[in-house]
């Protein structure tokens, strides 16, 4: 299955032939990382463990005995890297009033532009303006999505905008 990014939910490979139960999991090359037994859902799922797995293509191998048969079960599982954070800048502190212009980060993939509200990262569309409206600072992020690749961390950029100094 997959691919899949190592900040998804951790996926479970099932195998739909009945009574498969008792088996181990297994995968090649090393690398794929499975939730311990008493995490998993029953024996014959395999929970994979995304955090502690490394990028890659794996083939998933769950053997188990059916009679007095040994059997196995194969399926593959991919795992893609992360892009890298794009490059970013803090702008030139701008004073209350003055002309924002929108922010930029340098790099290769698809930008998704970001704003922390209430908690949560919120997506804006598109490279935002800041406003100028208020003395303060603003935490804008930025991540970049390469073709092939997962959504890379987000890089933060620091707008600050400065009170006008007062009159003599």
């Amino acid at each position: 299955g997959g691919p899949y990014c190592v900040t998804d939910d951790n996926p479970t490979v099932t195998f739909s032939e009945p009574n498969l139960k008792g088996g181990t999991f297994s995968a090649s090359p090393e690398g794929l990382v499975f939730l311990e037994a008493s995490d998993a859902t029953s024996n014959n799922y395999g929970t994979i463990d995304l955090a502690n797995s490394k990028p890659g293509i794996y083939t998933v191998t769950y053997t188990y005995v059916q009679g007095a048969c040994e059997r196995k079960a194969t399926d593959y599982v991919i795992i893609s890297d992360n892009s890298a954070k794009p490059e970013v800048e803090d702008p030139a502190p701008y004073c209350i009033g003055a002309e924002a212009t929108a922010l930029t980060a340098k790099g290769e993939g698809v930008m998704t532009w970001y704003k922390l509200e209430d908690g949560k990262y919120v997506a804006l569309e598109g490279a935002p303006t800041p406003s100028t409206a208020e003395a303060g600072t603003t935490s804008y992020f930025v991540t970049q999505t390469k073709e092939g690749e997962c959504e890379s961390d987000k890089a933060e950029i620091v707008v600050t905008v400065n009170s006008r100094p007062g009159a003599p």
